[in-house]
């Protein structure tokens, strides 16, 4: 089982500021929150034990420079999983520059580094409480380059009601390192680092649409379709799992099985209300599958404030 909550990259997650060019002084601060659930399932084994049921709760500000052609941002999460099984405290700082030319092509560029501490607490009445901890770094970067297509209405040649689809296609890279496994209350550690190194291409695309004339109301709908490469570091080719035996009860921490090759679809669906060049709010909903039998589905609610 890992856990990579912060990325679901909360730096990039509300719709391009590319989409819709406002009057905006040059440099601008945003204080933002998000609220978010999500669910994941393993088709590959039946146990109920192996579901990931995670709510979590972020705090972050980002300072926008040049009209929002460039971002720097940090963040705060606080994530429980399973009840109380999985506690997670993630901080993330991060980076983006967004430029778009004359012809709508647009080439988005993104780093972020997170540092997770986790604590994962299993109890079995009959026996005894066993608490895991350990700490995680991610670095990532990411890399977008599409074209937005303005498609007109019927009703007339104005141009604050169109419709807009966005082909793209993105490269990815993410760097995993976690820390000696500790067993906090029965004094045992474990001295197995683990390092990860995923490439993700992808390519996709995104529809969005205003439902009232002065585009305040948006609703945007994405398909993405991603193949992730892993490649696990020399020495943890033959010592990859964690075995925890603690009286009559055996977990498996297999980080091997879990990061296999994969191609992966995902299907997302927001609506954003943004009233005025300050206050958004955006609901999104999204659903994830991949060929190694696992599913990941959600939904957030982000409140962003921009000042300055």
């Amino acid at each position: 089982m890992l856990l990579l909550l912060a990325s679901n990259n909360n730096n990039d997650n509300n719709y391009k500021d590319i989409i819709r060019l406002k009057e905006r002084r040059n440099n601008t601060y945003e204080l933002w929150s998000k609220i978010s659930y999500n669910y994941g399932h393993d088709f590959n084994n039946s146990n109920n034990n192996n579901n990931i049921h995670t709510i979590g709760i972020t705090l972050g500000m980002d300072y926008n420079i040049n009209n929002d052609k460039y971002k720097l941002g940090l963040s705060y999460s606080f994530n429980m999983s399973n009840g109380k099984e999985i506690i997670s405290n993630i901080i993330s700082s991060y980076g983006k520059i967004n430029n778009i030319n004359n012809n709508n092509y647009f080439l988005n560029f993104i780093i972020n580094y997170g540092r997770m501490n986790v604590d994962i607490s299993k109890n079995n009445s009959k026996h005894m409480n066993v608490n895991h901890t350990y700490v995680m770094n991610v670095i990532s970067f990411n890399t977008t380059f599409g074209k937005e297509i303005k498609i007109n209405n019927n009703n007339n040649n104005n141009d604050n009601n169109n419709n807009i689809i966005i082909p793209k296609m993105s490269l990815g890279y993410n760097h995993i390192s976690r820390n000696n496994y500790e067993i906090k209350n029965i004094d045992i550690k474990v001295n197995n680092d683990l390092y990860i190194n995923v490439i993700s291409p992808s390519i996709g695309m995104d529809y969005i649409t205003y439902i009232n004339k002065d585009n305040s109301l948006s609703l945007k709908t994405s398909i993405n379709f991603k193949y992730d490469v892993v490649i696990l570091n020399n020495n943890d080719k033959n010592n990859d799992k964690i075995n925890i035996t603690y009286n009559n009860n055996n977990k498996t921490l297999n980080y091997k099985d879990v990061y296999n090759n994969s191609f992966n679809t995902e299907l997302s669906f927001g609506i954003k209300y943004e009233p005025n060049n300050k206050l958004s709010i955006s609901l999104d909903t999204y659903g994830s599958y991949d060929t190694n039998n696992y599913m990941n589905v959600g939904v957030s609610i982000e409140g962003r404030w921009r000042m300055g």
